[in-house]
């Protein structure tokens, strides 16, 4: 197509049939996480030569960290959280201007994220089974504990800013990282 996009019909895979290019432009994406609560344990799983794929087919959970939550509704099935959601912006400016707005009303990210993924239907909430996510967090805490500002340590060694995290030395090295660095925190 003149635009870079393969035809909208055209099937991905044999064993994918259903699922069309068009889907995979216009979809919100999710993943499965797992929780990581301290630098601790990053560090751990870091060093531990933890492979998400092996055998060329197999997508592994690493042990001995739980799976994080997925958010299902009754009503509205399974819906992207906010940890992690992707989505390309074509979805989102069809006819030149956005059409899905964040919601900004809530005053605090409680259910924002649920609420942005409901404005994609169902058939284009899509679960990317091959990518799991690490959810890192300073230390174990209460669900939402961080929804109205941070109230738990920031990530890193002491939990100090600037103080490393996967930015820093390891996984992730970007070459203007540098500390104190905005990007980096």
């Amino acid at each position: 197509m003149a635009d870079g996009r393969p035809p909208a019909n055209v099937p991905l895979c044999a064993d994918c049939s259903t699922a069309t290019v068009t889907t995979l432009v216009n979809g919100n994406y999710g993943f499965d996480r797992v929780m990581c609560r301290s630098w601790e344990d990053w560090r751990k799983l870091r060093d531990s030569g933890y492979l998400q794929h092996d055998y060329h087919c197999r997508c592994n959970f690493p042990s001995g960290y739980d799976v994080g939550t997925r958010w299902v509704s009754p009503i509205h099935s399974w819906v992207p959280i906010g940890f992690a959601q992707l989505f390309h912006g074509s979805a989102d400016t069809p006819h030149g201007f956005h059409q899905k707005a964040y919601p900004h009303w809530h005053n605090s990210a409680s259910r924002s994220d649920v609420q942005f993924s409901l404005q994609w239907d169902r058939r284009k909430r899509i679960l990317l089974p091959e990518v799991i996510v690490l959810h890192l967090e300073s230390e174990p805490s209460a669900l939402g504990a961080n929804w109205k500002g941070r109230t738990t340590p920031r990530f890193g060694p002491g939990g100090a800013p600037g103080e490393g995290g996967p930015t820093a030395a390891g996984w992730g090295v970007r070459a203007s990282a540098k500390p104190g660095n905005p990007s980096c925190s």
